[in-house]
């Protein structure tokens, strides 16, 4: 998974000219040649989110969604764009959309998921389009007994803690567990001559209170 970096950038455009065989996890980087891009793709996870917030609120009703400030990957924020999209065209639900740092600590979240919280309290449901921001926000729920449903990508040691606690509802995981062992196989297949997908979408799962146990091993 790449830093959107000139200096790495130069580095592997280097390394393609010389032969060597990449394959990107997660995002691409603007005109570096790649053998394969293995990711889940934001806007299509989005959309899924979308439906899940259909079908707990209804056809209305208020959601926040989280876009970070600065720092902005387009794996991430094509999740906000692909929920607000989908959201726009199929409901008359009302999406909040809320800046936040892409890092923060405890002590300054806190405060800024108040004072988010305190601006839209008609909102019960709230979608983070990354894991960091989901514990966050699991955070202060737990501390401030805050009557929220909580959606976040990303299913982690840390986010499945939460979601058995009751404090993170949903987490949309992404199958990164065989990135790893498709990403060599690629490789292998390219420096062989066998043909290699130049895209792979590996798509998502749902986990919550009732089908958690389904993925306690992954």
């Amino acid at each position: 998974s790449p830093i959107n970096d000139p200096q790495v950038s130069q580095k592997l455009r280097t390394l393609t000219q010389m032969g060597t065989k990449i394959v990107f996890l997660n995002a691409p980087l603007d005109n570096v040649g790649y053998t394969t891009l293995i990711y889940t793709d934001g806007i299509t996870t989005g959309a899924t989110v979308a439906k899940l917030v259909m079908g707990i609120l209804g056809n209305t009703g208020e959601v926040i969604v989280n876009s970070w400030n600065e720092a902005q990957l387009a794996v991430v924020e094509n999740r906000r764009i692909g929920f607000v999209r989908e959201l726009s065209k199929s409901s008359s639900i009302t999406v909040h959309e809320v800046g936040v740092p892409s890092k923060s600590s405890d002590e300054e979240s806190d405060a800024l998921i108040g004072s988010i919280l305190n601006q839209y309290p008609g909102a019960k449901v709230v979608f983070l389009t990354n894991f960091d921001w989901g514990l966050f926000f699991a955070n202060y729920k737990k501390k401030h007994h805050a009557d929220i449903q909580i959606i976040v990508v990303d299913y982690i040691d840390e986010v499945e803690s939460a979601l058995r606690e009751g404090l993170i509802n949903y987490a949309i995981g992404q199958r990164a567990y065989s990135w790893g062992t498709m990403g060599i196989g690629f490789i292998d297949d390219s420096l062989h001559g066998r043909p290699v997908p130049k895209v792979v979408d590996t798509g998502t799962y749902e986990v919550n209170q009732q089908t958690i146990k389904i993925y306690t091993d992954f």
